[in-house]
């Protein structure tokens, strides 16, 4: 049985954490909340002609803003920022993951000094998301026992979707 529910068209809002730098967790259940809502889609397309799809922190796709499971917990604000900088040097925290200036402060106030969440590293979420099937949209099946397997191993609390759609 197929329980992934169907992405919300329009506007899902991105969380805003009340203008604060959100804890691990805070980060966690809204990335998480967000990613179901828009149907667990990936925001993959192509940077440049005959290039393979890429992951987009936020893409346009039909009307909806689908971002990629990490992008799915930063705030619009935040972003708005981070595209400004597109010209600043980037950084790389959390095993390999590439991010601005502004990012970059935005992550480090949730994660510990080697990039990481409970000694996870945040790439490693984003790799659950990047590691998918090319094959479509895997669905609540594949991606849920991942996202509670890494929310136990980085010490944070995994809670279920609701029976039929987003929790």
């Amino acid at each position: 049985m197929n329980t992934t529910p169907a992405p919300t068209k329009g506007t899902i809002p991105f969380p805003t954490y009340d203008g604060r730098n959100p804890t691990a967790q805070e980060f966690f259940d809204a990335a998480v909340t967000r990613f179901r809502a828009q149907g667990y889609q990936q925001a993959k397309g192509q940077r440049e002609r005959g290039a393979a799809p890429a992951c987009y922190y936020r893409r346009e796709v039909e009307g909806s803003t689908l971002a990629c499971l990490i992008g799915c917990g930063i705030p619009d604000n935040v972003m708005a920022k981070a595209f400004e900088e597109v010209g600043d040097p980037m950084w790389t925290i959390g095993g390999g993951l590439l991010i601005s200036a502004g990012l970059r402060t935005f992550f480090q106030n949730m994660l510990n000094p080697d990039g990481g969440v409970g000694g996870i590293p945040i790439s490693e979420l984003q790799l659950i998301h990047d590691n998918a099937p090319d094959t479509g949209n895997p669905g609540a099946e594949y991606f849920e026992p991942l996202l509670e397997q890494w929310a136990s191993d980085a010490g944070l609390v995994y809670t279920a979707p609701a029976i039929g759609g987003v929790a």
